[in-house]
């Protein structure tokens, strides 16, 4: 009786890439490129220079007339000008809310025309900085002499 070896290996299915998973990748990347560019996504200005001559840095957010959701504008720096790129377009009006070391420090209501007619320039009112004040926030900085 004579053994003859079998030389074939088994085959594996680890080794093998299926058909069905090709085309199924190549469907899910369709399908996210078209989600992509079915969604717009939102216009936006190219600056706003935020104004602050207070002693805190301020968070900046921002929102429409409608206040459909706030979006960051950024951190106005303490006795500083801070540009801010980028920012998403809210319309005719935008509504801004400051924001120091976690304590509300108020909303300010800005229509387009204004803040172009500025220069894009938002000045933080003096009243945000007498809120934190009031509310017992430290200075980000020490005041400049």
């Amino acid at each position: 009786m004579s053994l003859v070896a079998d030389t074939e290996q088994p085959t594996s299915r680890r080794g093998r890439i299926r058909p069905l998973w090709i085309v199924l990748a190549i469907l899910a990347v369709i399908g996210f490129v078209a989600v992509a560019l079915l969604i717009p996504s939102p216009g936006t200005v190219d600056r706003i220079t935020v104004r602050n001559s207070s002693e805190f840095d301020v968070n900046v957010d921002a929102t429409n007339a409608s206040h459909d959701g706030w979006t960051p504008v950024g951190i106005a720096l303490a006795h500083a000008d801070t540009d801010m790129r980028e920012i998403i377009d809210h319309g005719d009006v935008w509504i801004f809310r400051f924001t120091g070391q976690g304590h509300d420090a108020g909303e300010l209501r800005v229509t387009r025309s204004d803040l172009a007619a500025d220069g894009w320039t938002l000045t933080v009112p003096a009243v945000v900085a007498q809120r934190l004040r009031d509310a017992g926030v430290p200075a980000s900085i020490s005041p400049r002499r």
